[in-house]
């Protein structure tokens, strides 16, 4: 298959004749034509000279990988120097346009094309603009099998892709996701970048440019596809991948043992200070109806849980270094108990500083198997007259581990010494009559 170099197009109908020599430069066409604009502040294409095969210019010597157009078959490999579509321009007589110069108007939305300095991947976006992908000749690209795309029947879109690894070795994808033609599709191809999957759904037809409908998109992938972590289309951002631990060769049925590939947490809930600041029905952070799943974030490591309230709760914290020494020797987290996401032990909060649990209880936000449902762990603080006064911290079951719910300071608690004292959390406790008394 072979590639063809489409020159740099000046002038003010820059994006409609990059379209035309495409087609006017196939090397089988008697009038095949190129855009000679030598002078930098030409404004327009004077002439046309011919060009043959042999004009041709490769991005490299070395075989590349199909560029899929809406079928995927019999499109020419196309390179286009998308930088150079506007040449060097200036004084009065440069041409002004409301068309930017990288436009792909006359192209259809969702087509693919190579940099020709570069070998970068571009992908005609929904702006009629062409978007780099982040993608380049040579990665290990696959068609994928078993491709079915049907009408969806449940409500919203949910924001993860489900991910099944078979019996054989090789992976079944399912997503929720929007189709055109009518769910008539040619294929899925595949392209891995590290721990992403880049897809593109390949249509008949300019499908893009038509309605759409909510589907259902499944396929399955060879076993170099097994340790995705992130799943991305061409044309729209990543989301995060929900693998089904039992194996299975089918990914419509539903289960509660989920692991889940990393989620950048901040990315949920974007910053957001104006008047005009949406307030969301549900949370950003919700991890719709994966009760139990259990993830952890790109970015810090630290680990959360899908939780009954169908919300991503965090369960620990990066509390100590690779020593083993607390990392912050502070902290505003009240009376909280949080595990350490290294060592897996428990922390918790006391007068501002780090302090690891006794090991009676390192059960502290581990799972629980319900045969209990309540625990309780103390915070001891030396009075001035050497008694002790506790903090408790009470516990519950919530299904998955042991999650802390509520707080009792020394308050009305029984005392040893009457008048002794002791300051917790910035308040003064007196023992008055066996009891202690906030002063």
């Amino acid at each position: 298959m072979k590639k063809i170099f489409i020159n740099s197009v000046c002038g003010l109908s820059a994006a409609s004749l990059l379209a035309f020599a495409m087609l006017a430069c196939d090397s089988d066409s008697p009038s095949a034509a190129s855009c000679n604009c030598n002078a930098p502040s030409s404004s327009s294409c004077e002439g046309a000279p011919e060009s043959s095969s042999e004009d041709a210019q490769p991005v490299s010597s070395s075989s590349s990988s199909s560029v899929a157009g809406q079928s995927g078959s019999d499109i020419a490999e196309t390179c286009v120097d998308i930088k150079m579509t506007c040449s060097p321009c200036k004084g009065d007589d440069c041409p002004t346009t409301a068309i930017p110069c990288n436009s792909c108007q006359d192209w259809p939305i969702g087509q693919e094309v190579i940099q020709c300095n570069t070998g970068e991947i571009h992908i005609c976006n929904q702006y009629h603009v062409w978007s780099a992908t982040g993608l380049y000749e040579g990665y290990f690209e696959e068609m994928a099998t078993d491709v079915k795309a049907e009408r969806r029947t449940g409500s919203a879109v949910t924001p993860f892709v489900l991910k099944v690894v078979n019996a054989d070795s090789s992976v079944t994808f399912r997503d929720d996701v929007s189709i055109y033609n009518g769910f008539v599709v040619d294929g899925v191809k595949c392209i891995l970048s590290g721990d992403t999957l880049n897809v593109k759904i390949l249509y008949p037809d300019s499908a893009y440019n038509g309605s759409s409908e909510p589907g259902v998109i499944t396929f399955t992938l060879s076993k170099a596809f097994a340790n995705v972590k992130k799943f991305k289309y061409l044309e729209s951002s990543a989301m995060p991948i929900f693998e089904e631990v039992s194996s299975s060769s089918s990914v419509i049925g539903s289960s509660s043992s989920w692991n889940v590939g990393c989620i950048t947490m901040s990315n949920l809930c974007p910053p957001c200070d104006d008047d005009d600041c949406p307030i969301p029905f549900m949370p950003c952070n919700q991890c719709y109806g994966m009760y139990g799943a259990e993830t952890y974030d790109c970015e810090t490591n630290e680990r959360y849980v899908c939780s009954k309230f169908d919300t991503w709760d965090r369960t620990c914290l990066n509390l100590t270094d690779s020593s083993g020494n607390i990392a912050e020797d502070s902290c505003e987290y009240g009376f909280g108990a949080w595990l350490d996401c290294k060592t897996d032990k428990p922390f918790v909060c006391r007068e501002g500083r780090w302090e690891r649990l006794p090991e009676e209880y390192s059960w502290v936000h581990q799972k629980c198997d319900g045969s209990e449902t309540s625990k309780s762990a103390y915070i001891e603080y030396d009075t001035e007259k050497g008694s002790i006064a506790k903090v408790r911290l009470g516990f519950y079951c919530n299904g998955i581990y042991w999650q802390q719910s509520d707080t009792s300071t020394p308050e009305r608690g029984r005392c040893e010494i009457e008048g002794d004292k002791v300051t917790i959390n910035e308040k003064t406790y007196q023992c008055v009559g066996g009891k202690w008394e906030v002063q």
